[in-house]
């Protein structure tokens, strides 16, 4: 059920001094790693499904920083693991509706995410305003589980990320033209922080590894 989008860095924060092309460029790497419209579907059934790394003169380097293992599947591990990754895959959702709808669409963000990850997020969505754009479609992602400590207080995790931002575009606001950078990464990792917050998970941080082909 995990999808890709553009969710949430800070380095979009810069675009607002920068003019609307710089924002936009910024935005296009400040939505590595953030989410959009619905992803596809599977991710909270399978904790640890990933691409084999692609053939070439990159795939030593991309086998050597692999994926990690995803954590057991079976007992409470499991159980939580899945809630993580509804909850993660709500997230890529609710980014998706907030980016393509806008401020109006912002109040879901706070179900899901907190800290870096939710301010990453408003300050994306406001810099793509004051830029005059909007995005349409959707990211795909492919979630993990990596870490996960039950015993912490409160009780942390990590979740790694397969994302694809092939299908998710920047828009022109008003005439919903397609605006993309040049230049864009479209298939990267993105490796996320949750930590639980009574009975429910939160997002608490996002982060590109835009080295990392997937």
């Amino acid at each position: 059920m995990a999808r890709a989008c553009p969710g949430a860095p800070p380095p979009a924060a810069r675009a607002r001094t920068a003019g609307p092309a710089a924002s936009l460029s910024l935005l296009a790497s400040a939505l590595l790693l953030a989410g959009c419209a619905p992803p596809s579907p599977g991710t909270v059934d399978r904790l640890g499904a990933r691409p084999r790394p692609p053939a070439g003169p990159t795939a030593a380097a991309t086998a050597r920083s692999g994926p990690a293992p995803a954590v057991p599947d079976d007992g409470r591990t499991g159980v939580e693991a899945r809630q993580l990754l509804a909850v993660w895959d709500g997230w890529w959702q609710a980014q998706a509706a907030a980016y393509e709808r806008g401020s109006r669409a912002a109040a879901a963000l706070r179900l899901y995410s907190t800290g870096q990850a939710l301010s990453g997020t408003l300050a994306n969505l406001r810099n793509l305003q004051e830029a005059g754009m909007a995005m349409r479609g959707s990211p795909v992602n492919d979630a993990r589980v990596t870490a996960l400590d039950l015993a912490a207080s409160p009780p942390t995790a990590t979740v790694e990320d397969c994302l694809d931002v092939t299908g998710w575009h920047q828009v022109d606001a008003r005439t919903k033209q397609p605006r993309d950078p040049r230049q864009r990464l479209t298939r990267y990792v993105v490796t996320g922080t949750a930590r639980k917050s009574g009975d429910a998970w939160l997002v608490t941080r996002l982060t590109a590894q835009k080295g990392r082909t997937c």
